[in-house]
């Protein structure tokens, strides 16, 4: 590491010399496998200033290290194709919990080990009766918590159906969701609907009901990928046209099907 990218983190109060400074260093491993990875770039910022953070990449046995480091309080984070970016100590994806780094006279700083959790994934194809593809559908991805009357449902993630209908939800904390779809027939595109002959389909939730009460959990753990096909039925659309009566100003405007 260039000593000018160091010099970042060294307060500008303390003389430069090797009593005053500290190593921060450490390995990257898989959470599950505790397989060592390579190419994950670390960043290192003081804990009340994250601005600046400097960085190094793990070489293949995935070990870190930053040199030159002053006394104070850290923050040590990931970013890895393939994962969350995660913060030290971070055990689940959807809390931003964390440890932070102290350095001083004392403190082990030199063999961290920062386990990455492996992200979810749900992906699938969205179809319709006929077993076609439903294009640029939307999708969108509830994280369930609570049981019973304290039950709830956030919603933490979205995207739309490829050309063939797929889609794939990446990244996502281990947990209960519920996966809900919806779109439009692919021959409706510019189309204005008459006396319902272009269908449209119906928010649908996995794996083919428009109930919400019926929707199938998705429990993932972490690392998983989960396969959630969705079978959407169309319905008839119709247009709604809003009229005001031309001869009386500023009256109540009314709805013709």
């Amino acid at each position: 590491m260039r000593l000018a990218a160091c010099l970042l983190l060294l307060s500008p109060a303390t003389p430069l010399s090797a009593a005053d400074t500290y190593v921060i260093a450490g390995t990257v491993v898989h959470n599950l496998s505790r397989a060592p990875i390579a190419k994950a770039r670390v960043f290192l910022a003081p804990s009340m200033s994250r601005a600046q953070p400097i960085s190094v990449v793990t070489a293949a046995d995935g070990r870190f290290e930053f040199t030159q480091v002053h006394l104070g309080k850290f923050t040590l984070s990931v970013e890895r194709n393939g994962f969350a970016p995660q913060a030290y100590n971070q055990r689940r994806l959807y809390q931003q919990y964390s440890s932070a780094v102290v350095t001083g006279p004392g403190e082990n700083t030199t063999d961290l080990v920062f386990a990455l959790v492996p992200g979810a994934v749900v992906s699938g194809r969205v179809t319709d009766v006929n077993g076609d593809p439903v294009p640029w559908a939307n999708g969108y991805l509830y994280r369930v918590t609570g049981n019973g009357e304290s039950r709830s449902a956030l919603r933490t993630n979205s995207t739309t159906t490829d050309d063939q209908g797929y889609f794939r939800f990446a990244n996502l904390a281990a947990g209960r969701y519920v996966l809900a779809m919806q779109g439009k027939a692919w021959f409706a595109a510019g189309r204005r609907p008459d006396n319902g002959d272009v269908p449209a389909y119906p928010l649908t939730f996995y794996p083919a009901t428009t109930d919400p009460a019926a929707a199938e959990l998705i429990e993932l753990s972490a690392g998983q990928e989960f396969n959630a096909p969705v079978a959407m039925s169309p319905v008839p659309t119709y247009s709604i046209v809003i009229k005001r009566p031309a001869n009386i100003e500023g009256s109540t405007p009314f709805v013709a099907f």
